[in-house]
């Protein structure tokens, strides 16, 4: 599987857009995902050409074949953390 190390190291988009100077701040958090504890990084960003201010999400849950890279990035507008969360929780 593809370890988190290794996708930090070579580009997850967190690390991307951090690099460039536009995420804000981190917040890593450890998620139920059907019987394994998940962490999941929360990190809110900003949108250069838009001032926009965007909440990005990023975790790897294991799949069947392999580990699986989940990633949201969602206007802090029509941020809704319970649903965010709730979705991930039902992630089988």
């Amino acid at each position: 599987g593809v370890s988190a190390v290794r996708i930090a190291n070579y580009g997850s988009p967190s690390v991307l857009l951090e690099s460039r100077g536009l995420i804000q701040e981190r917040e890593v958090r450890e998620v139920p995902v059907g019987p394994d504890i998940v962490r999941f990084e929360f990190s809110t960003g900003k949108d250069l050409a838009t001032d926009k201010t965007y909440k990005l999400v990023e975790g790897l849950v294991p799949g069947t074949t392999g580990d699986v890279l989940i990633c949201f990035k969602i206007d802090s507008d029509a941020w809704d953390e319970a649903e965010v969360l709730a979705m991930l929780k039902s992630i089988q």
